[in-house]
């Protein structure tokens, strides 16, 4: 494009690269090829287009997130008449499609997984490339595991001692020495409930609900003198 490959088009704001253009090819100034010489507005576009940057999603991508969860959107080089264009569903934003403002926070409601899109726009013809966010909720912990009972809660040995799993899955791991049953120490019983006797000397019994290493309930204590 003679007498206007020449300029810095980086360095024009959007309207005043139009007109440099335009001017040109009224002028004469400016040769097209056989590729472009029928199809003059989508030449002077791609010759524009890399003025418009996409626009700068704060925090970028991130898991773990807890909902609501607050990100920015921002233009990094903003130009009068540019907005910027941004969708929170994860479909590409246009001028049809998405919620049009100046740049600013967006809050994210979940649940699980939120997708920002967002383009810096001037007009339909002029977007730019699509910047995207993606955040993933935290992990749900699960619910607490209840401890299960003992029946009776205490008493004077020799006595028949009851111990009741209140969770809906999982193991009863009990200990008879006072010590705290873990997920590895102690006695493991698949079962419901189950009993046993208690005979002298004093014990003092601990038993807690699990399901695995991880996920134990509190500890139950139970005294027999």
């Amino acid at each position: 494009m003679s007498g206007v490959a020449e300029q810095d088009m980086q360095g024009l704001a959007l309207g005043d690269a139009i007109d440099l253009v335009s001017e040109a090819i009224v002028s004469g100034n400016c040769s097209f090829d056989a590729a472009t010489k029928f199809q003059p507005y989508e030449f002077i576009t791609s010759q524009i287009a890399g003025i418009l940057d996409p626009p700068v999603i704060t925090p970028p991508s991130q898991d773990g997130v807890t909902f609501p969860f607050s990100v920015f959107v921002t233009n990094p080089d903003p130009q009068e008449d540019e907005i910027i264009i941004y969708t929170d569903d994860g479909s590409i934003p246009d001028w049809g499609n998405g919620t049009q403002f100046l740049g600013g926070e967006v809050l994210l409601f979940g649940p699980d997984t939120s997708t920002i899109n967002a383009v810096v726009t001037l007009d339909p013809l002029h977007v730019s490339p699509v910047t995207t966010g993606l955040y993933n909720a935290a992990p749900t912990p699960p619910p607490p595991i209840p401890p299960p009972t003992l029946s009776p809660p205490s008493g004077h040995v020799p006595l028949l001692v009851y111990i009741i799993n209140n969770a809906e899955a999982g193991e009863i791991v009990y200990t008879t020495d006072g010590t705290n049953p873990t997920w590895t120490h102690g006695t493991h019983v698949t079962t419901p409930f189950f009993s046993f006797t208690l005979a002298a000397p004093k014990h003092t019994v601990k038993a807690i609900a699990a399901t695995d290493a991880t996920h134990l309930s509190a500890i139950t204590t139970g005294n027999y003198t």
